[in-house]
């Protein structure tokens, strides 16, 4: 295939998720306030941006708020919208988070495929109730993220060095945990991490955070492989 096309959409509207995630939001903001942290500048993808442009509510722009995109099973899309994600059961080559990505060939790497109506019986009931699935479909979820004072780094070992200054990415060798912005006292862990090209990754950068409170999962596509 040489390209993906956008099947369908749906809006996702989850008030306990909502909440969740807008208090996570809140503290991650008064924390970058009050501490007078002076987060690194980011730049998203330009396609994605212009994509997403036009959708409803404004982001938040002192924590970095960004629309990110994941990709997911049919299986697992009810349990991402009933619940969020869970880093938990995640994990990958930048330690046990949950991984984004700002380019949808990224997260075409890691779905599996939607073949026909009833395949995933509960997950159609609800997406298609009159019966009309649109074929062999693949899922994304656009979601909110909080990335606040991200770590840049190449490398994803444990004790991988920041791209600027060679900092600790990883509190601890078991990678569950973001280490220290450097120069707060007392310490704070940097909010999300990002993976640049180079050592592990060639193409496509990806975002891994580590709170899950910290994503909100705002729409669901279902999309061709053409």
């Amino acid at each position: 295939y040489k390209q993906l096309k956008l099947a369908r959409a749906w809006r996702i509207e989850n008030p306990k998720l909502w909440r969740r995630y807008a208090v996570e939001r809140q503290s991650v903001a008064e924390e970058i306030r009050d501490r007078r942290i002076k987060v690194p500048s980011l730049r998203v993808r330009d396609v994605l941006q212009k994509a997403l442009a036009g959708l409803p509510d404004k982001l938040q722009s002192d924590v970095h708020e960004t629309r990110l995109l994941h990709g997911t099973a049919p299986q697992t899309v009810l349990t991402l919208l009933s619940n969020g994600p869970n880093e938990r059961f995640s994990g990958g080559l930048f330690g046990c988070g949950t991984y984004l990505a700002e380019d949808a060939g990224k997260n075409d790497q890691y779905v599996t495929s939607d073949r026909s109506m009833g395949q995933v019986k509960p997950l159609h009931s609800r997406l298609y109730p009159k019966g009309d699935h649109p074929g062999t479909v693949y899922y994304l979820i656009v979601c909110r993220t909080v990335l606040g004072h991200f770590v840049a780094t190449k490398s994803g070992t444990s004790n991988a060095g920041s791209t600027e200054g060679g900092h600790k990415v990883f509190a601890t060798d078991a990678r569950r945990e973001l280490g220290y912005i450097p120069g707060l006292e007392p310490p704070a862990h940097y909010h999300s991490l990002l993976a640049e090209l180079g050592v592990h990754i060639h193409r496509h950068r990806e975002f891994v955070v580590f709170r899950d409170a910290r994503i909100y999962p705002e729409y669901l596509l279902a999309y061709h492989r053409v």
